[in-house]
């Protein structure tokens, strides 16, 4: 939603259903679309999808997870779409040698792949076996000014836990190398 519009026409393919983003997305103006898959290398999917990319001219292709990440970087690649970027949120593992052998393939033809953490850089490198190049973190970020509790809820809380007023509290940290 924040894309520079006079640069950017974003749009948001989904390859199962919509989701709970679809409204708020379509309210900004960012039309989401359909295009369901049987699975992740159906051809029919694929054929589809690169079509719609062709005939949007699509010149970014940006996929989410591994599922999206096979399927979008394929159809964009069918497309001739020039640059393609991935996202990696988690660790999980293919059981098949062929889709890791798939995604390492993809991995060569992949501009960027944004990991959300060094481990999940490390570990999806190390699991693949695909060269470091497009390999950068990108972590998650989260806005802890807005998390943050009013004194008297804060308060309310440390006498309902039975947190004497002079204690001190742990701090939450995360690690954005981890």
């Amino acid at each position: 939603t924040r894309l520079d519009r006079s640069r950017f026409a974003p749009e948001v393919v989904c390859l199962r259903r919509t989701g709970p983003l679809e409204h708020r997305l379509q309210a900004a103006g960012i039309p989401v679309h359909c295009v369901p898959f049987a699975s992740r290398t159906s051809l029919w999917g694929l054929w589809r999808l690169a079509g719609r990319l062709r005939r949007r001219g699509a010149r970014i292709v940006h996929t989410h997870l591994r599922r999206s990440g096979v399927a979008g970087r394929l159809a964009a690649l069918w497309a001739g779409v020039p640059v393609l970027i991935h996202h990696e949120h988690s660790l999980e593992h293919e059981p098949r040698a062929v889709q890791r052998w798939l995604y390492r393939w993809l991995s060569r033809r992949t501009q960027a792949i944004l990991c959300v953490s060094r481990h999940a850089l490390e570990e999806r490198r190390r699991w693949t076996g695909a060269e470091p190049g497009p390999f950068q973190v990108l972590p998650n970020f989260v806005d802890r000014s807005r998390f943050r509790p009013r004194p008297e809820i804060r308060e309310r809380a440390r006498q309902e836990l039975g947190v004497p007023p002079a204690a001190r509290t742990p701090r939450l940290t995360c690690s954005a190398s981890r």
